[in-house]
C-alpha cells in the first residue's frame, strides 16, 4: 500500500469511494477538489449526474456542448470555463478518504461529446484504465469490485 500523500491533487480528480455494492449497484460517496463537502450517491448513475452537475456548476473540465432541457423551469447553464478554479480540499484531505468496499480516483480529461474522457486509477494512484465515456467508468469500477 502506498504511504505517501501526494502533495497536488488535480481539480479534476473525483475521490470515489464505494461503500456498498451489490449484484447490479454500487453506492458511496465522492470527494473533489472543486467542492467543499462530500457527495453521496445512493446508485451509480447519481455519482454521474452529481459529478457532472459539479463540473457544470463550476466550470471545470468544460462541457464541450450546452445542455438542452425540454421543462419550462430549466436552469440555464451560463457557467463559462474556467482556467483555474478554486479549490476546497488539498491533496491530504482528498487522500484520507477511503470507501468500505473500494477507492478509486477518476480523472476527467475532457467532456466532450456530452460524455467523459479520462483516466481511472485505484485508491492507491495506479492505472486501471483509460475511458472515453462515463459508463466505461462505471464498467471499470465494477470489474474491479466484483459486482454483477
Amino acid at each position: 500500500m502506498n504511504t505517501r500523500t501526494p502533495i497536488y491533487v488535480s481539480p479534476n480528480m473525483l475521490r470515489v469511494c464505494i461503500d456498498h455494492q451489490d449484484a447490479f449497484n454500487i453506492a458511496g460517496r465522492f470527494y473533489s477538489p472543486l467542492a467543499s463537502a462530500e457527495y453521496v450517491f445512493r446508485d451509480s448513475h447519481e455519482l454521474l449526474l452529481k459529478a457532472d452537475q459539479l463540473f457544470d456548476q463550476v466550470g471545470y473540465p468544460q462541457a464541450f456542448q450546452h445542455k438542452r432541457s425540454f421543462t419550462e423551469h430549466a436552469e440555464p447553464n451560463n457557467t463559462t470555463y474556467c482556467t483555474s478554479p478554486k479549490t476546497y480540499m488539498d491533496a491530504a484531505q482528498i487522500y484520507a478518504k477511503c470507501g468500505d468496499i473500494a477507492t478509486y480516483n477518476i480523472i476527467v480529461l475532457s467532456r466532450a461529446k456530452t460524455n467523459w474522457q479520462g483516466r481511472i486509477n485505484d485508491a492507491e494512484d495506479h492505472l486501471i484504465g483509460s475511458f472515453v465515456d462515463a459508463l466505461e467508468v462505471l464498467r471499470f469500477i465494477c470489474r474491479q469490485s466484483t459486482c454483477g
